[in-house]
């Protein structure tokens, strides 16, 4: 499972990682494919997200890398 689909998870969800999940399903030039923290990162800092939204995508990808190992 990519981070992408584990993140869509959380579409509506009233939390900071469902704040991230909204943003990435209404962001057409998200790297629906990408393999690691910081190829997200770099998405992110190209969209100037604020520093709390890099803190949120960096709990994140670890929830999702502990949920998903072998990703």
């Amino acid at each position: 499972m990519t981070y992408y689909v584990w993140l869509q998870n959380y579409i509506n969800h009233k939390s900071p990682i469902g704040d991230l999940a909204n943003d990435a399903k209404n962001d057409s030039s998200f790297p629906i494919d990408l393999t690691s923290l910081s190829e997200l990162k770099n998405h992110l800092r190209k969209m100037n997200a604020v520093p709390e939204a890099m803190k949120i995508a960096e709990s994140s990808f670890e929830k999702y890398k502990k949920e998903n190992p072998i990703s």
